[in-house]
């Protein structure tokens, strides 16, 4: 996968568009244009599971552009994830009478 500048030197030095003959070229193209749609179906399905196919999306490609940028070895977040001691007492489950009570 490329962007800007590289997208458009790749299609200048693609040897698809390169054949010298158009009505090849033009076959050619297409079929490449097929096999690069075929190689996204398996996500498809993916993208169908997902609770926000947008914001699936924008991270897949987040996270590999990343990936592409550090050649493989993104570097590990700077941030920690970690929850307060009482985290799990707040959402403790409370004795039913007392559920009960609230919502009357």
């Amino acid at each position: 996968m490329t962007s800007g500048i590289g997208l458009l030197a790749n299609t200048q030095i693609n040897p698809v568009l390169q054949w010298p003959k158009s009505s090849v070229r033009s076959k050619m193209f297409i079929l490449w244009t097929i096999e690069s749609r075929e190689a996204l179906l398996s996500l498809d399905e993916a993208m169908r599971e997902s609770f926000d196919p947008y914001l699936f999306l924008r991270d897949a490609y987040l996270q590999n552009r990343q990936y592409l940028i550090f050649d493989g070895n993104p570097p590990e977040p700077d941030f920690e994830i970690s929850f307060d001691a009482d985290f799990d007492a707040d959402f403790e489950a409370a004795p039913e009478e007392e559920f009960e009570a609230e919502f009357e």
